[in-house]
């Protein structure tokens, strides 16, 4: 890819609408099971997560963004690779 390439089409397939405060935008939305030892047993988790264009949003800890209907806080975000995009991680 050139570094002109128009960078929201990696978005557009797949993106589900997401909002903060009246701002919507596409992102990634990952859900994946995490299983964590505890002890002598397993415990499965849940960690939510958006990548997004950073362009689109500036999302920081605290925040509140609304995600297919759903409401999530933000915990944490940072830029990947060249800052491009922006990975969220949320809290239901």
């Amino acid at each position: 890819m050139s570094i002109n390439d128009d960078l929201s089409v990696f978005i557009a397939d797949f993106g589900v609408p997401c909002s903060k405060a009246g701002i919507t935008f596409l992102a990634l939305f990952d859900q994946p099971d995490d299983i964590v030892g505890f002890h002598a047993s397993d415990m499965i988790s849940r960690t939510y997560s958006v990548t997004y264009m950073s362009s689109s949003i500036l999302l920081i800890s605290g925040d509140t963004i609304v995600v297919n209907g759903t409401s999530y806080k933000v915990q944490q975000a940072q830029q990947l690779d060249d800052g491009a995009f922006t990975q969220a991680v949320l809290k239901k």
